[in-house]
């Protein structure tokens, strides 16, 4: 090669014109490899809220300089790429895969080792172990602009811990950046072949009691060998990553997260921007998916009417999401996962920026953001020094402009081609100036060209055809000017068409420079512009929401309200018995005063004494709120965790579903506080959940703050397996007797735990804790249990039963059991032949919990009457009449009504079994039940009696807040006609448009029952 400096710059120059790229050679060493490239003059977006045109160069696979091109110093043997109006950035990082890693399989069963004893809890398993790049997959993301997945396996609770893996490909070392980057969690048993857990709650409360193991096993070194509490206690300096199955899994892991005091990522499930006033102290950051729901067909108007209004209105709000998260100041990341079409990602990344989503915001959910959380914040998301050469390159910017995909990404220092570089659109209109003659040159067509060359500045308007040749980048264009003659220009085009430039012959044969440039490109015009604007005052603004996001969902929260009502007759529960021509008094949420005259300045400030409303209920009656004991409405996941005879861990409190329908259809029938039941698959079940109906409340807003202690116990048939079918009799016990003696084993079992912790809390411990050496007002470790934590409170007093039952051998036995052990038996429920052990009942202290008339529905109801619960009463056994059955709750007043006809009860007396007596029965009739000065505000205003058939509850009130108002009903069933109209019209817009949309299906509603398997 000449060393001639003239000769060697206008080689390059012209190699650069031709080519796109170079190589600076190096003239002093022979057959050097080139393993430097520079990348020239881009539009790099360096990190969010930093962008500029600059170089940079990458030395194998780093970055290793940055800045201006002229600053740059360019080492021998660089390969030089100008990118010139390009855009880079660098490669995403995907938070929420299992790129490389194999499906789920069944697992053998193995829990004979020193692992943990549930195989649901594996956290020993590391992804790393398992990882293998698929080329196929990793083409996808790299399209997607990922260069980088977190990547775990998606089995168990404790699944193991995740790893930072390269899309590139190669070998599993070239592409494993770290092996091990978070510790991975979820609430999906996944495929362990332990039957436990099989629910939601059992879920929650084996999650829980393995995070009391690992406290324990920190603290007592040396006392057992638990590989996989070891692997926890390893793995505690890693971020802990949670995939969220719903919403309400959010607070679920809350009450766990504030119990140990952990903190935790989620990934969401895209609705997280339906949970209103909820606590995210404890989370790190949400994982946002882009990939939003498909619409529905809505053509069908027979089908249409089984897609749900809670679907509708998700569907239209979903890319608001990320918006909800940005506001709410929670650190985002952004995943592309079960998104197939790169083009979808980009489309739907533009739509939340649409929607209110800040654009820097959104790229540090897909770069530093989930770089920093994983410790990785100096060597990956950002183009910078120092950092690995994982970047992509576009035509557009992919924040602000449609179509804008990437073309060419590079992973680990290695280029992957997406879209030829080199495919031209060429029609537009060019200034051509060949020699300081300028023409206009009109382009039109795709791949063949026709062109046409006009003067500009000049008396000639003569069109002259054109024959225009393109082949890869290099251009050919001829025209004849009938006086001059021809022009013969060949050339280069370069800068994403929009600079053509070469050599060429004028009509006199002289050799002359020449260039094109692109005025007018015709998607560029305002009708077709395909930038989308993104100003703050084009944000569209959320649609009205509802709370909750159902069907009846209010427009807003409501609030509690000071009322004086009047002219009513009023039911009270209490020693005034029934006031005819009655008032209430309710304010602050509580009842203030019961009677007649009240003066509500007497009960209000100065400030306020003007501030209530007055309800006139003439003709119609008050009566406490009903209280239905023994109620599964508002569960998710799971009614019975029967896979064990006990589960006294389990909680209901952990799978509740806020936004059940049945809330608000059982308040339209005046029912305000409810006990959710566990099933009655075991003998021992699980912690009940005493809500009050507070519809549109958050989660943690349901519970009936400060409530009293319950757990479920069964007898009969259920609980020995006598109707699960033939291949489900093998759980113990599978007798009566048998079922007395288990009760006898755990409260020993019980007992004797209890003794083993006051002796732990009274003995200072021997060995050092792994964190710190042991104190001497520190106690021995215990070990808690959560199962036998909750029956060592029944023994203590703290904890009380209510047992499903039917049999009065069986009850007779359940009664002794407690006598024996120091325990009472709180409430019999279902108890249809508790008139045959009445009395020992009075005697031993049980309530009862009946139905009114249920019989003939099994063989252990076959002696069941109608008098039951008035016999009962007689005795003086505290009754109450239940549900067990979300229809039946709508009419528990109609319930109660029966034990007149049947068994002569008095109004009042049959009126208390669903207002009073299960208050009593759940130890809170000191805040409801009544209408008692004092009280809390839950009350119903009847159109009539409220023991007849022709009765509505007009309203419904809890805590002096008006949850229910018949007269309201008509226009909330407008407004959800209207809001389902609207959206689905939006649905059959985006089907037009050829959006993917799905063929609405058949639903049944689901109701559950005490038998009901799951």
């Amino acid at each position: 090669m000449t060393k001639n400096p003239f000769i060697l710059i206008l080689f390059l120059f012209c190699h650069v014109a031709l080519f796109g790229q170079t190589t600076v050679p190096d003239l002093g060493i022979k057959n050097k490899q080139a393993v430097y490239t520079l990348f020239k003059n881009a539009i790099v977006h360096a990190q969010p809220g930093k962008s500029d045109t600059l170089s940079f160069l990458i030395y194998k696979n780093e970055i290793i300089r940055i800045g201006e091109f002229s600053e740059i110093e360019i080492p021998a043997n660089t390969v030089i790429q100008d990118w010139e109006g390009f855009h880079i950035y660098p490669s995403f990082i995907e938070f929420n895969s299992r790129y490389g890693l194999p499906p789920m399989q069944n697992k053998e069963k193995n829990n004979t080792g020193a692992g943990y004893w549930n195989e649901a809890i594996h956290p020993e398993v590391n992804a790393a172990d398992a990882f293998s790049p698929d080329e196929k997959m990793a083409a996808t993301m790299r399209q997607m602009g990922f260069g980088y997945s977190v990547s775990q396996i998606k089995n168990g609770i404790m699944r193991g811990t995740s790893l930072l893996a390269q899309t590139g490909d190669g070998s599993a070392q070239d592409n494993v950046v770290k092996s091990e980057v978070a510790m991975n969690l979820s609430f999906q048993k996944g495929k362990s072949k332990d039957e436990y857990p099989k629910s939601l709650m059992g879920t929650v409360a084996l999650f829980r009691q393995t995070y009391a193991d690992l406290e324990w096993y920190e603290k007592s070194f040396g006392e057992e060998a638990n590989f996989s509490l070891e692997a926890m206690l390893k793995s505690a300096y890693l971020p802990a990553v949670f995939e969220v199955g719903e919403k309400f899994d959010i607070p679920r892991l809350g009450r766990v997260a504030n119990e140990f005091n952990k903190r935790f990522i989620l990934i969401g499930s895209g609705d997280t921007y339906q949970l209103y006033g909820s606590d995210f102290d404890w989370v790190d950051a949400i994982v946002a998916p882009l990939n939003f729901p498909n619409g529905y067909d809505m053509s069908d108007p027979d089908l249409s009417r089984f897609v749900d209004q809670k679907e509708l209105l998700h569907w239209e709000r979903a890319p608001f999401n990320p918006f909800f998260i940005q506001q709410n100041n929670i650190p985002l990341i952004l995943s592309g996962n079960g998104i197939e079409k790169p083009a979808d990602f980009f489309e739907n990344l533009l739509l939340c920026i649409k929607k209110g989503l800040d654009r820097d915001s959104a790229f540090a959910a897909l770069t530093t953001t989930p770089a920093s959380l994983i410790g990785m914040e100096n060597r990956i998301g950002k183009i910078e020094t120092g950092f690995l050469a994982n970047f992509f390159i576009t035509k557009g910017d992919i924040f602000s402009e449609k179509d804008a995909l990437p073309i060419a990404h590079w992973v680990n220092g290695k280029e992957y081609i997406i879209e030829n570089r080199e495919k031209h659109k060429l029609e537009a209109v060019y200034t051509l100036n060949v020699n300081d003659v300028y023409f206009e040159l009109q382009v039109k067509g795709e791949e063949k060209y026709s062109a046409k060359v006009l003067y500009i500045a000049s008396e000639d308007t003569t069109e002259m055809k054109a024959k225009l040749v393109l082949q890869s980048n290099e251009v050919s264009l001829q025209f004849n000017d009938d006086e001059k003659g021809y022009y013969r220009l060949a050339g280069t085009i370069l800068s994403d068409n929009r600079i053509w430039n070469g050599q060429g012959y004028d009509p006199s044969g002289k050799l002359v420079n020449w260039n094109a440039i692109r005025r007018k490109a015709k998607k560029e015009t305002a009708k077709n512009d395909t930038t989308l604007a993104v100003v703050t005052d084009s944000i569209p603004l959320p649609p009205s929401r509802y709370f909750p996001l159902v069907a009846f969902g209010f427009d807003s929260i409501p609030k509690a309200e000071t009322l004086l009502i009047k002219n009513a007759t009023i039911w009270t529960n209490d020693s005034v018995g029934v006031l005819k021509n009655g008032e209430m008094m309710v304010a602050f949420g509580k009842i203030v005063a019961v009677g007649k005259n009240i003066n509500p300045a007497d009960f209000l400030s100065k400030k306020n004494k003007d501030s209530y409303s007055v309800i006139d209920a003439g003709g119609k009656h008050v009566t406490a709120g009903i209280i239905d004991e023994h109620s599964h409405i508002a569960i998710s996941r799971g009614v019975n965790e029967g896979t064990q005879a006990s589960t006294a861990e389990v909680r209901i409190s952990d799978a509740l579903n806020p936004e059940d329908i049945n809330i608000y259809r059982q308040l339209a029938g005046g029912v305000t506080t409810s006990q959710l039941l566990h099933g009655s698959a075991n003998p021992i079940g699980g912690q009940s959940a005493l809500i009050k109906l507070r519809w549109g409340q958050p989660y943690e807003e349901m519970l009936f703050e400060d409530a009293p202690s319950f757990i479920k116990f069964a007898l009969g048939e259920n609980v020995k397996q006598s109707n699960w079918g033939s291949q489900n009799t093998t759980r113990y016990p599978q007798t009566r007797m048998g079922v007395e003696q288990f009760f006898y084993e755990y409260f020993y079992r019980a007992k004797e735990y209890g003794q083993l912790k006051e002796i732990a809390a009274a003995r200072k411990p021997e060995k050092k804790s792994r964190k710190k050496k042991a104190q001497e007002d520190d106690p021995e470790p215990f070990r808690t249990d959560f199962e036998l934590e909750a029956l060592l409170e029944i023994l203590n007093g703290e904890r009380f039963i209510t047992c499903h039952s039917y049999v009065q051998s069986e009850i007779n036995m359940l009664m002794h059991v407690a006598d024996s052990m120091g325990f009472k038996v709180n409430t019999f429920t279902h108890i249809l032949e508790g008139y045959k052990v009445a009395d020992k009942m009075k005697a031993h202290g049980a309530a009862a919990s009946t139905f009114s008339d249920w019989w003939a529905y099994k063989y252990e109801v076959k002696d069941a009457i109608p008098y039951n619960a008035s016999i009962l009463n007689e005795v003086g056994v505290i009754t109450a009449i239940n549900s067990d059955d979300a229809e039946m709750a709508r009419r528990l007043n109609q319930e109660a009504a029966k034990s007149i006809k049947y068994g002569g009860m008095t109004e009042e007396d049959a009126l208390k079994m669903v207002t009073l007596n299960p208050a009593k029965m759940l130890h809170i009739d000191e805040r409801v039940g009544s209408l008692t000065p004092g009280k809390d505000a839950d009350f119903v205003i009847w159109s009539g009696h409220p023991l007849s058939v022709y009765s509505k509850a007009e309203k419904t009130f809890i805590d002096g807040i008006k949850y229910f108002d018949r007269s309201e009903l008509t226009n909330l069933e407008m407004r959800d006609l209207k809001e389902r109209a609207r959206i689905a019209a939006l649905m059959e817009k985006a089907k037009g448009k050829g959006e993917d949309v799905k063929k609405p299906s058949r639903k049944m509603e689901r109701y559950y029952h005490c038998d009901t398997e799951n």
